[in-house]
């Protein structure tokens, strides 16, 4: 991201667990209305830096910066009062309430009695669930269920969403409609998406974060980053075909 004031920054982040440097020195960027995808293989760094931005970890080192504010080894919910919703790898439902009361418990802020119903009809609808509202949560198919989850982190209508891996454990067809869906989320707010499905990144990401060994080792469009000769080599492995990953 170049020109404009970012939306999320980080300046030197760096965490460490003892001896060891999970996160080294880290400058990034992302700019208001951006789908950054943050992609390397495992160990690379890219979970321990998103536990850094959503809060879950602190930093041993460094600044983190939302729309100017100084964020720093803040917790979830102080991030959360900013603007800020997370989705994590495991839905967070409760699974013993329909889907309306999921995403009804989920606007809690959004104003009166009138206004929490439009917004949860507005939800149902996003994530392709009234049909379902009143069926249990617990019922829901894995796919359904990660859409239930999207709902409940665009019910406070967040400016920044940050999302871990929205596509794990689904099907070829989940993963499309997963990713028309977070396109669609993507329309006037930004999101960063931890993500190791190849496929659903080149469907969704406007520009891609790779990390390596700690750091970040290249970013820029899909298309060139896959194409880039070290992505293939510590990502997708050395001479691997990237359109078949």
């Amino acid at each position: 991201m170049t020109g404009a004031t970012p939306l999320l920054e980080t300046t030197s982040l760096t965490r460490r667990f003892g001896g060891v440097i999970a996160v080294h020195e880290v400058d990034f960027q992302v700019g208001d209305g951006e789908l950054r995808c943050l992609i390397g293989p495992n160990g690379a760094g890219k979970s321990t830096f998103f536990r850094c931005l959503s809060g879950q970890l602190r930093p041993t080192a460094g600044r983190i910066r939302l729309a100017g504010h100084d964020i720093t080894g803040d917790g979830p919910h102080a991030i959360a009062r900013r603007g800020v919703a997370i989705k994590t790898q495991v839905p967070a439902l409760f699974d013993g309430l329909s889907v309306l009361e999921n995403v009804r418990l989920a606007t809690w802020r959004c104003g009166s009695r009138a206004a929490r119903r439009r917004r949860t009809e507005d939800v149902l609808a996003t994530i392709g669930l009234a049909r379902q509202a009143s069926r249990p949560a617990g019922e829901l198919p894995h796919g359904q269920r990660q859409w239930l989850e999207l709902g409940l982190v665009i019910a406070g209508d967040p400016r920044l969403m940050l999302l871990d891996e929205p596509t794990a454990g689904m099907t070829r067809s989940e993963v499309a409609e997963t990713a028309d869906l977070v396109r669609r989320l993507a329309e006037g707010r930004t999101i960063i998406a931890v993500e190791h499905d190849i496929q659903f990144i080149r469907m969704v990401a406007d520009s891609v974060t790779v990390f390596h060994q700690g750091q970040i080792l290249t970013e820029g469009t899909v298309d060139a980053v896959l194409r880039d000769r070290a992505v293939r080599d510590v990502y997708l492995g050395h001479g691997r075909d990237a359109g078949a990953c």
